[in-house]
């Protein structure tokens, strides 16, 4: 499994929302990747309001599933976050199942959860093969390749893009359902229940009125390597913290139960700690193809507009130094919509959280999903 590397410290106890926004400023301060000029203006006054304001809330969350209890439905939507990557196989999945990186995840879950083997467990998740996870994601795990000696003879043999990804899965799945048992948790959602109520109760004695998304960050974050999406980049100044599927949890959590009148889970407040984006590789790629995040010259030319193709093969360098860039960019469209420019105007008042949804799900419709995107095999942090 390709990990961030564990030599990158974790921020401060309390800080980690902070870390990621502050170590997005500063990769766009070094001039890693730039933003540019005057693009924040034109990006509103050319996104259609009725457009934003349908997509904007669009996470992919919704699941036609009928659940036992909360803590079922909790633990469906946080095995879901921690599985939420694969899109550097989005072109591979396309060609062998017809669905890109996120539909596949959700409908493997989906099968997890339909399974009679209680994969969904922490003994399941522990114990689950290489072969199950094929099987229930509906994954190819061999290549056919001409026989050394037969010419008209094909042998099928393990391998490929989407074989490594069924060992990406397996390995997360194992790891966590390890660390889950070993201390004393029944599934990944009585981990995050218990972690929304330890910071309820923390939030309280502060006197902050709820849980703190920061410290439930921080236990995610702190416990789970799958969840550790941080990086060294030399021409950075600080360790770049990204935290997508941690913070993708926060939200998914507070989509699905925040609308209840009395929530079954102790819920942080988007008001009160607004959440920055959750910045994988469409995010950024759509910034770019809009115009308004500027990637290094040596990458300018792979992000030009034709046919879905494989976008430019990144390093997890090059991949963290344009999704911090792209953090930092909503950071400043959220900063304007909420200035004075943004007073009155029907974008006042929108999140950082708001403008992902709207770019992550404008990106699957008309022209823009045949824009490139790019590609880091290997993660499990997108």
């Amino acid at each position: 499994m390709s990990s961030p590397p564990t030599t990158v410290p974790l921020p401060p106890s309390g800080e980690y929302i902070r870390a990621v926004r502050d170590s997005a400023r500063e990769t766009v301060a070094s001039g890693a990747v730039k933003l540019a000029p005057n693009a924040i203006a034109n990006f509103w006054s050319t996104t259609p309001r009725e457009t934003f304001e349908r997509l904007s809330t669009a996470h992919g969350v919704t699941l036609p599933l009928r659940f036992s209890s909360p803590l079922e439905e909790l633990n469906l939507v946080a095995v879901l976050a921690l599985l939420n990557f694969g899109s550097g196989y989005r072109v591979p999945l396309h060609e062998a199942t017809g669905r890109g990186a996120f539909d596949t995840v959700r409908a493997f879950v989906l099968s997890l959860h339909l399974s009679d083997e209680d994969l969904l467990s922490a003994r399941g998740m522990r114990d689950v093969s290489e072969a199950q996870v094929a099987e229930l994601a509906r994954l190819p795990t061999h290549v056919e390749s001409q026989h050394p000696t037969m010419p008209f003879v094909t042998v099928g043999q393990r391998g490929g893009p989407l074989a490594e990804l069924v060992t990406l899965i397996t390995t997360v799945l194992n790891e966590t359902g390890k660390i889950l048992v070993e201390g004393g948790w029944e599934n990944l959602g009585a981990f995050v229940r218990d972690a929304l109520v330890e910071a309820d109760k923390a939030g309280k004695e502060k006197g902050e009125g709820g849980p703190s998304a920061d410290m439930v960050l921080e236990k995610l974050v702190s416990i789970f390597p799958a969840f550790r999406d941080c990086y060294r980049v030399p021409s950075v100044p600080l360790p770049i913290y990204l935290f997508k599927k941690a913070l993708f949890l926060l939200h998914a959590v507070e989509l699905r139960f925040g609308s209840q009148p009395s929530p079954p889970f102790p819920l942080p407040s988007p008001k009160t700690c607004p959440l920055p984006a959750f910045s994988d590789n469409v995010i950024p790629s759509m910034l770019i193809h809009l115009s308004l995040l500027l990637p290094p010259p040596n990458l300018a030319a792979s992000f030009s507009p034709r046919p879905p193709i494989e976008g430019p093969h990144l390093t997890a360098s090059e991949a963290a130094i344009l999704r911090a860039g792209a953090v930092h960019a909503i950071q400043e469209l959220v900063a304007y919509a909420n200035g004075p420019e943004g007073r009155g105007q029907w974008f006042e008042g929108v999140s950082d959280v708001q403008v992902d949804g709207y770019l992550w799900s404008v990106a699957k419709e008309g022209g823009w999903r045949e824009r490139v995107r790019f590609v880091e095999r290997g993660t499990v942090c997108y």
